[in-house]
């Protein structure tokens, strides 16, 4: 099977098991994600500051 077809299997599977969650079960799995991704992106802001301000402090 190809990597292409095992994605769309579990994408099927992924949408059946969506739909038959109730609202709530929906709103919090979407809440944990929004937290991740914000978390990632704080992270990878982090990232970037320091190595700006590394190559900076060496210079002073």
């Amino acid at each position: 099977m190809k990597n292409d077809e095992k994605f769309e299997a579990a994408l099927s599977d992924i949408i059946v098991k969506w739909e038959s969650l109730s609202t709530s079960q929906k709103q919090a799995i979407l809440d944990r994600v929004e937290n991740s991704t914000t978390a990632s992106h704080s992270t990878e802001h982090l990232k970037l500051q320091s190595s700006f301000y590394l190559p900076t402090k060496s210079k002073l």
